[in-house]
């Protein structure tokens, strides 16, 4: 049987989880098998006896991070040091070549099972995670369009779940005049750029949509909300979700980018996450194969898995 850890996680302001322990008694076969580190769901209100008296482990960061699975829901750069040779990592990973996790996994002959990557029945696992992203992101960033959400022309680029969500929200502001792109429409989008007060980057593919040139493009005074994956060309990354906009366009545009939005809603998310991830839990004990798991991995036992890899 394999032996899965969940430590704390490592990444600055992030608070999601990836198990209860009230799906661990409701699913869990052997839950000897789970290893928590000690304060692991302190701050959504689960004490270390809750994990115990659910059958798990509580260890100590070093022992959890030692087991053959290594659980980590953000999975950054400040877990790699404690990554172990031919672990495997189970997490939302986006791995790309410059990472510094990487190079880490391919020496530790690790696999990666990228949550990103993974899909039941041509749907993806953890929706109501992606979801939350698009509706607290655009809750998040609208205070700084300068108007109220009724004055706004908007844009919405994507319509996955992400743009979903980033929709419900704005509906539910009282926006009036939404546009969402996809990749069929997209092309129509560049030549209206300039039209539009909000524009939410809501698109859930690695191809470059955006440059910078046409980021120059914007309205003065529009606001960027850049809640989808890389596909803009340039370093627009803020790095707290308490300062979430820069300027960009020598001050002309404000663009808002945190690269953990969904852990403004932790509490809610975390439980969507944990509902979602314990329906694999006793496939990974015993080893089993799942088409789940094997369509997400990216890093194959130290080889890169490049089709999925940015």
């Amino acid at each position: 049987m394999n032996l899965i850890g969940f430590p704390k996680t490592r990444m600055h302001e992030e608070k999601r989880i990836a198990l209860f322990p009230s799906d661990i008694v409701a699913h869990v076969n052997h839950p000897e098998g789970l290893y928590f580190e000690i304060g692991y769901g302190l701050e959504h209100g689960v004490e270390d006896n809750d994990y115990r008296r659910a059958g798990a482990h509580v260890v100590s960061r070093n022992t959890a991070t030692s087991m053959d699975i290594y659980c980590q829901p953000k999975f950054c750069d400040r877990d790699v040091p404690f990554l172990k040779q031919d672990q495997i990592v189970f997490g939302w990973l986006h791995l790309g070549k410059e990472d510094l996790a990487y190079e880490a996994m391919i020496n530790n002959n690790n696999t990666g099972i990228a949550w990103e990557f993974m899909n039941r029945q041509n749907k993806h696992v953890f929706q109501r995670n992606n979801i939350i992203t698009g509706e607290i992101g655009v809750m998040h960033a609208m205070p700084y369009a300068g108007k109220i959400p009724e004055e706004c022309n908007v844009a919405i680029i994507g319509k996955g779940l992400v743009g979903t969500g980033a929709r419900n929200m704005l509906k539910k502001l009282c926006a009036k005049r939404i546009k969402v792109y996809d990749s069929i429409s997209f092309s129509g989008f560049k030549p209206l750029i300039d039209t539009y007060d909000v524009i939410v980057h809501a698109a859930d593919t690695y191809k470059i949509l955006l440059t910078e040139e046409d980021m120059e493009n914007l309205k003065p005074g529009a606001l960027f909300i850049h809640i989808g994956s890389d596909s803009i060309r340039g370093n627009f990354g803020v790095s707290s979700i308490y300062r979430p906009v820069s300027f960009i366009n020598q001050g002309r545009n404000l663009i808002y980018c945190v690269n953990h939005v969904p852990t403004l809603a932790y509490q809610s998310v975390s439980k969507a996450i944990s509902e979602d991830v314990v329906k694999y839990i006793n496939i990974l004990l015993n080893g089993r194969k799942s088409k789940v798991l094997e369509d997400a991995i990216v890093m194959d036992e130290g080889r890169p898995i490049h089709s999925r890899i940015s």
